[in-house]
């Protein structure tokens, strides 16, 4: 509290961003374990599987780049 800084917009906007990253994933997977494993059980924060899962996704839609080592022939 000595040596207070500003407040990174970017980084509130970021925890923002993963936190509704938990919350629509987590809705969707809550139920899937009521069925398959427990009733009441919660997929609680889900938010390091999410962004992996939305990394390996945008890896493989990406066009593959050439990229030259030399003269072309």
């Amino acid at each position: 509290m000595k040596h207070p800084r500003s407040i990174n917009l970017d980084q509130v906007d970021a925890q923002q961003a993963r936190r509704m990253l938990d919350r629509i994933v987590g809705y969707k997977l809550s139920p899937l374990l009521w069925r398959k494993v427990r009733k009441g059980l919660s997929a609680g924060r889900v938010q390091s599987v999410t962004v992996k899962l939305i990394c390996d996704r945008e890896k493989r839609s990406r066009p593959l780049i050439r990229l030259s080592t030399g003269p072309s022939a």
